[in-house]
């Protein structure tokens, strides 16, 4: 009798190993899916927040050039409108 219950709780234990560990393992793959897509997202954000830095920066550099150019061309149909005036009324 107590060879059958010896061998009987070696198999319930064999057994129970055997269902255990597939869940272990599932958890185990379910885990490192979770903590990739978590990287993955973070990285995303990361990429996307720089992107938008460029952008906000490039967009700054384009209105300042517009700005000093549109001040260049100002000036200079300025200096020309007051040498055209300077030379009617010399004339």
């Amino acid at each position: 009798m107590k060879e059958s219950y010896k061998e009987m709780k070696e198999s319930f234990d064999m057994w129970n190993r055997n269902i255990k560990k597939p869940n272990d393992l599932k958890e185990a793959a379910l885990y490192a899916l979770e903590s990739r897509m978590l990287n993955e997202e973070h990285s995303r954000i990361s990429e996307q927040v720089i992107m938008k830095d460029v952008i906000n920066k490039l967009i700054y550099s384009v209105q300042q050039h517009l700005t000093g150019t549109s001040k260049y061309l100002k000036a200079k149909s300025f200096k020309d409108y007051e040498e055209n005036n300077i030379k009617n009324k010399g004339s």
